[in-house]
């Protein structure tokens, strides 16, 4: 028993020393909890509605089709891409650009809860 105590003091021992040097071993914890389902497909839809549809949400059903609507080109799904980069810290490649993944807020939503 003693020589677990003894384990764990060096251990302390050896992330205080770590701290007070800069140098913390240890992980970075994330500042925030992953977000739920339906609060990425919102932030997505109030995304797409001010890029491109002047603020309307309104008929922005997770299921609407976005680019083969004409609500988002081709132009418009790089700048929804970097918008999911930048606002959930994921990296998106090429092979997640697809009609699948980008053709409606459910797919985005998806493929960002994917990645996380």
């Amino acid at each position: 028993p003693w020589r677990l105590g003894a384990r764990l003091a060096r251990a302390v021992c050896a992330v205080a020393s770590h701290r007070r040097h800069g140098d913390d071993p240890r992980p970075a914890m994330p500042s925030e909890l992953p977000p739920n389902p339906a609060t990425v497909l919102a932030e997505i839809r109030t995304f797409v509605a001010q890029w491109f549809r002047d603020g309307r949400e309104d008929g922005l059903e997770a299921d609407t089709p976005l680019v083969t609507s004409g609500i988002v080109d081709s132009a418009g799904v790089v700048e929804v891409v970097e918008f999911l980069e930048r606002r959930y810290g994921v990296q998106l490649g090429d092979g997640d650009i697809s009609l699948r993944n980008c053709n409606s807020l459910r797919g985005l939503s998806e493929l960002v809860l994917r990645r996380q």
